[in-house]
C-alpha cells in the first residue's frame, strides 16, 4: 500500500494519481531534454534524423519518467511497522505467525511486546 496525501491507495491507484505522474512528467521533461540533447545533439543539429533515432528519443524520455515514478512510490509506501502490525491482526497461516509465538504489539512506551497465547 501507498500512502498519498494520507490516503491508502493500492499500486493501480497510486500509477493513476495526477499529481505523482505530473511531476514524473516534468522530470522526464528536463532530464530527457539534457539527455538527448547530449547524446543525439550532433544528429538533430547536423540536419539529418537517422531512423534509429525515431526509438531512441522516446525511450529517451520514457527512462527518467519511470525512475521518478518509481521513486516517488518507493517513498510513499506505508510504513513497515504499519503493514506488521496489519498482517499481525491476520488469523494463523496469513501473516499471523505461529500461535506458540504469539502476537507482538507497541505498548504505549513504543516497546514492543509479545502477547502470549
Amino acid at each position: 500500500m501507498f500512502l498519498l496525501e494520507g490516503e491508502r491507495r493500492c499500486l493501480a491507484c497510486a500509477l493513476q494519481y495526477r499529481p505523482l505522474l505530473r511531476r514524473s512528467a516534468l522530470t522526464a521533461l528536463v532530464v530527457g531534454t539534457a539527455l538527448v540533447a547530449i547524446n543525439q545533439g550532433n544528429s538533430i543539429l547536423g540536419g539529418g534524423l537517422p531512423l534509429a533515432l525515431l526509438w531512441k528519443i522516446p525511450l529517451t524520455y520514457a527512462v527518467p519518467f519511470c525512475v521518478a515514478t518509481w521513486s516517488a512510490l518507493m517513498n510513499s509506501r506505508e510504513p513497515l511497522r504499519r503493514r506488521a502490525e496489519a498482517k499481525a491482526d491476520l488469523p494463523f497461516g496469513f501473516g499471523g505467525g505461529s500461535p506458540k509465538m504469539g502476537r507482538r504489539r507497541q505498548s504505549a512506551r513504543g516497546i514492543d511486546e509479545v502477547e502470549e497465547p
